[in-house]
């Protein structure tokens, strides 16, 4: 019997590969689009274990009508935190998502959106300190888990020439990790983006 766990990550692997599967039958061209900006954590014992950090992706879509557009998001969160009785923690994270995009406004121009996304995420927590105690924090020099996240956003493209546009997003991105005493949390991220 598969743990609840598990079976999440099985059912994000099948979303997953479902998007790849299905692009053959997507009338419309991909979109392609890179990501950069700021991951704040905001819940959980990853607030207690890790300061702001840096958050990276790319996007592979395509639009199966006016308004939707389905496809793949990978990216990158690094985080990093420096303690006061000198226990310095560093956070990785991975993720692969399924996604759905939805623009609010069919219209050409500016175009607000949102965004929802689940997969899965691979994260390493890395303690200086191995003997290190206290709460939120694992006794272990480097950690690492595989486990479900999920993604709400919302933001705006603006266009900028014919074939790219140029947006603001900010999305909470949920992780379900244990690694060690560290069990989950999430992060708000605030991100540029332009799309080709």
């Amino acid at each position: 019997m598969l743990s609840l766990k598990k079976k999440l990550i099985v059912a994000a692997l099948v979303a997953s590969s479902s998007a790849f599967a299905g692009k053959a039958a997507f009338a419309a061209e991909p979109t392609a689009s890179v990501r950069l900006g700021l991951a704040i954590p905001m819940v959980g014992d990853l607030r207690d274990i890790a300061d702001p950090g840096l958050a990276f992706g790319a996007q592979a879509m395509h639009r199966v009508n006016a308004q939707e557009k389905f496809g793949v998001d990978v990216s990158y969160i690094s985080f990093g935190k420096d303690s006061e009785d000198q226990i310095d923690t560093e956070v990785s994270i991975i993720s692969t998502m399924a996604l759905m995009h939805h623009d609010l406004s069919p219209r050409s121009g500016s175009s607000p959106f949102i965004e929802t996304g689940f997969g899965f995420a691979r994260t390493q927590v890395n303690i200086a300190a191995s003997n290190a105690s206290g709460p939120a924090v694992t006794r272990g020099n480097n950690e690492s888990d595989i486990s479900p996240t999920f993604m709400l956003g919302l933001g705006m493209d603006m266009p900028i020439s014919n074939n790219a546009t140029f947006g603001v997003s900010v999305d909470y991105q949920h992780f379900f990790f244990k690694v060690g005493d560290v069990d989950g949390g999430g992060t708000l991220n605030l991100l540029a983006h332009l799309r080709v």
